[in-house]
């Protein structure tokens, strides 16, 4: 959805420049919380911060249909960036803490795998929606259910009682 965040932000007249700033925060933003997230992880529960983050990604999606205003993009991109650079470390361990570890490396490449797919046809199928519609509000308003999804999946996953999980 990312590729679509910089033509959303220039149909409603922010500047190309601040436009791609806004791609730029998400970047900045993911970096540390990958790493305090995932200590987060650690010690309140894997599966805790994995529907935060969920819900997260959510909420930036939904927040996003509204934007219209540049400040109003710049949080969106914190928010998301906190998100998107969080949700991966409880992804993880979770991952670990449900099926153990001698299979992690087949499941990851597998999970990495459907995110690649996800990330090839996304930003296409908002492209066509935005097309067909002329807005990006119904694309936005399916990546937030999807997320919401994820944050339902995450909360009834059956994982260990082992550690903060």
């Amino acid at each position: 959805m990312l590729t679509h965040v910089v033509p959303r932000a220039q149909d409603v007249g922010i500047a190309p420049v601040q436009a791609a700033a806004i791609v730029s925060i998400v970047g900045a933003v993911t970096i540390p919380f990958r790493v305090a997230v995932g200590v987060a992880s650690d010690r309140i529960g894997r599966k805790r911060v994995g529907v935060v983050c969920a819900l997260l990604h959510t909420v930036a999606m939904l927040w996003l249909i509204g934007a219209n205003e540049l400040w109003m993009f710049y949080l969106f991109a914190v928010i998301y960036g906190i998100g998107y650079g969080g949700i991966d470390p409880p992804i993880v361990a979770l991952i670990g803490d449900v099926f153990g570890l001698r299979r992690v490396g087949l499941i990851m490449g597998s999970l990495i795998v459907g995110w690649g797919l996800g990330a090839a046809v996304g930003p296409y199928l908002a492209g066509a929606v935005f097309d067909a519609s002329g807005s990006y509000t119904a694309a936005f308003l399916a990546a937030a259910l999807a997320m919401a999804g994820v944050a339902l999946f995450i909360f009834r996953l059956d994982a260990p009682a082992s550690g903060a999980s």
